[in-house]
């Protein structure tokens, strides 16, 4: 599936894409919220409209920017905190707005909230995992320096 993160698929025209057999392309709801911001899609008639684009288009959650924008964002219990990389200003995203921005792009499809709870299980699932491993791989260290401390008084004599 190609990626067109803002609308576009950088390097191949529409016309190469339909001819290689593509039906479908990959938008990202964080990136077209900035540029060109779902305003200006809305006022096109949609992403469709906007891109000129007839097949069928996914947009994704924009969670992925949670991980991968660590340095730009904070996160809270109402939602995520963005400074935009395109001009330094915040912006707010909950569920509810988020939902609303896919809306407005018009998307065909989209990852569900299913498929993003079960991608959060698994993240937690890995991370468990990996905290146990590194707990039973550091294990052995850890019994040795407990066993060891306090450490045998030299000077004590019996």
């Amino acid at each position: 599936m190609p990626v067109g993160t803002q609308g576009t698929v950088k390097a191949s025209s529409q016309e190469e894409l339909e001819a290689m057999g593509f039906k479908i392309i990959l938008g990202n709801t964080y990136h077209l919220y900035l540029r060109p911001g779902h305003d200006l899609i809305r006022r096109a008639g949609g992403l469709h409209g906007f891109i000129n684009w007839t097949g069928n288009i996914l947009t994704d959650s924009g969670g992925y920017q949670v991980f991968s924008l660590e340095h730009i964002r904070e996160i809270g219990d109402d939602g995520v905190r963005f400074r935009s990389y395109v001009d330094g200003s915040y912006h707010d995203f909950t569920p509810e707005q988020k939902a609303q921005r896919q809306q407005s792009q018009e998307r065909e499809q989209e990852e569900g909230q299913k498929d993003e709870i079960a991608k959060m299980r698994e993240i937690i699932k890995v991370l468990r995992a990996i905290s146990r491993w590194r707990f039973r791989a550091f294990l052995p260290q850890s019994r040795k320096v407990l066993c060891e401390y306090p450490p045998p008084d030299q000077s004590r004599s019996e």
